[in-house]
């Protein structure tokens, strides 16, 4: 069990994205009203639950192998998974507004970081294993993992096949950092790194649809 000044270090470093994300959308002027973000945040936060649920059942159903592999893609699957159950619903009801797929992203990007701010709470609670490099790279992943989860849920209803491939490609980089954090032998700057990329290249997406709106 970890301290709670430790805990609360945690969960300060895991809250900053969120507040620099809301403070980029504010500085760039995207259509970001208080409410529907908080929803968003709200949304990612309630996935950590699902996500657990779903683990419980995972767990009873298909049994662990003890392979690597098999075990962070399906950790990487179920947490994706929760995203969906609670973000489908959520753009559901945003559908109304007429989003473009700039705004499913950025919807889906707050979803994430609502995601890591709960996953780096529990974490920091159950020790302090891995969870300075998890305070830093918990919600660039799960934001960069969201952002896509947005897109897919925006390509769905249109052209299922798309949206599927987009909610793939969430599952595909999740399960790389988890495998790369958990083998001893890559540099944890790897990991650092390509989570970084994937977010910044999320942000550039989100950007140019505020240039180009149709896209």
């Amino acid at each position: 069990m970890a301290e709670p000044s430790f805990v609360i270090v945690l969960m300060g470093a895991a809250a900053l994205p969120v507040f620099a994300i809301y403070l980029w959308f504010r500085i760039t002027r995207f259509p970001v009203p208080l409410p529907w973000f908080l929803c968003c945040l709200l949304g990612g936060l309630a996935s950590v639950f699902i996500a657990l649920i779903l683990g419980l059942f995972v767990e009873g159903v298909l049994p662990a192998s003890g392979k690597v592999f098999f075990v962070v893609f399906r950790t990487a699957l179920i947490e994706e998974l929760s995203r969906v159950a609670v973000l489908f619903p959520l753009f559901a009801v945003f559908r109304r507004l007429k989003w473009n797929g700039g705004e499913y992203c950025a919807a889906g990007l707050v979803g994430g970081l609502g995601f890591a701010l709960a996953e780096t709470a529990s974490y920091g609670a159950a020790g302090i294993n891995i969870t300075l490099l998890r305070a830093f790279t918990a919600a660039p992943l799960h934001g960069a993992c969201g952002a896509r989860i947005g897109l897919s849920a925006a390509a769905f209803r249109e052209n299922p096949p798309s949206g599927i491939m987009r909610f793939f490609s969430a599952v595909v980089i999740h399960m790389l950092y988890n495998f790369m954090i958990l083998r001893s032998g890559i540099p944890s700057v790897l990991a650092v790194l390509a989570v970084f990329s994937f977010l910044i290249s999320s942000l550039i997406f989100i950007r140019k649809s505020r240039e180009y709106p149709g896209e």
